[in-house]
C-alpha cells in the first residue's frame, strides 16, 4: 500500500501541481476573477439571508427584532454590510 500512496503523492506534487499552477498561477498571485468566483458562495449566502429576512418568518419581524424602524432600513442596512 505504501507504494500506491507514494505514487499518488508523486502525482499530486508533480504533474497535478504543475497543471494547477499553469492554469491558476502561483498561490501568491490570484486573478481578480478567481477571487470573485471563490467568494461567490458567501456573497450569495448573504444575499439569501437578507432577502429571506434571516428566516424570522417575515421581514417586519426581523426589522423589529434587530431594532430597525422599517423593513426598508433593515434590508438597506444589511445589504451594505
Amino acid at each position: 500500500h505504501d507504494e500506491i500512496i507514494d505514487q499518488f503523492n508523486a502525482f499530486v506534487r508533480g504533474p497535478l501541481l504543475e497543471g494547477i499552477v499553469r492554469s491558476m498561477g502561483k498561490e501568491y498571485h490570484i486573478s481578480f476573477s478567481l477571487c470573485i468566483i471563490a467568494s461567490l458562495p458567501i456573497f450569495l449566502m448573504g444575499l439569501a439571508e437578507v432577502l429571506g429576512c434571516d428566516g424570522q418568518g417575515g421581514c417586519q419581524k426581523s426589522a423589529d427584532k434587530f431594532g430597525y424602524p422599517s423593513v426598508f432600513h433593515y434590508v438597506f442596512a444589511n445589504s451594505i454590510m
